[in-house]
């Protein structure tokens, strides 16, 4: 459900919500967030309708926000937790290619703007950001 959805389906509502939330809130998260949209990532692409049970996306933020401070869920927490929402959406920017060394089963990793996105967001570098997207890994049982 992150990655595909039906066309007149959204994907999970706190990205969209996130992508609601004032951009100072957002700008706050990581910089150059601020003024992202639900157009900026692949993952919630166009939506229509931005209300949901008669209520705006910002306004479904809020009240996530103030469910989550009830759980203890606030300050530095959040902005954890909001800040790996971010990095799924930015993950999903990414693009792979067909590498031709692997008999059609491997990928190569683009390097562009949105993996120097990705890096700055996760704060590693491109090289980890490679591994493991495009790394197979086979672990037997017992191992």
């Amino acid at each position: 459900r992150v990655i595909a959805h039906s066309k007149n389906e959204r994907t999970f509502h706190i990205f969209y919500q996130l992508l609601a939330a004032p951009s100072a809130f957002k700008e706050n998260l990581f910089q150059g967030f601020g003024s992202a949209t639900h157009d900026s990532f692949r993952y919630v692409g166009s939506i229509g309708s931005r209300i949901i049970e008669g209520r705006t996306d910002t306004e479904h933020f809020e009240l996530t926000v103030s469910a989550l401070k009830t759980f203890g869920i606030e300050g530095e927490e959040l902005n954890t937790l909001m800040k790996a929402l971010c990095i799924v959406l930015q993950l999903g920017n990414l693009t792979f290619e067909p590498d031709p060394s692997v008999d059609g089963e491997g990928a190569l990793l683009v390097v562009d703007d949105e993996l120097e996105k990705v890096t700055t967001f996760m704060g590693i570098g491109q090289e980890e950001i490679k591994n493991a997207t495009t790394t197979k890994l086979v672990k037997a049982r017992g191992e």
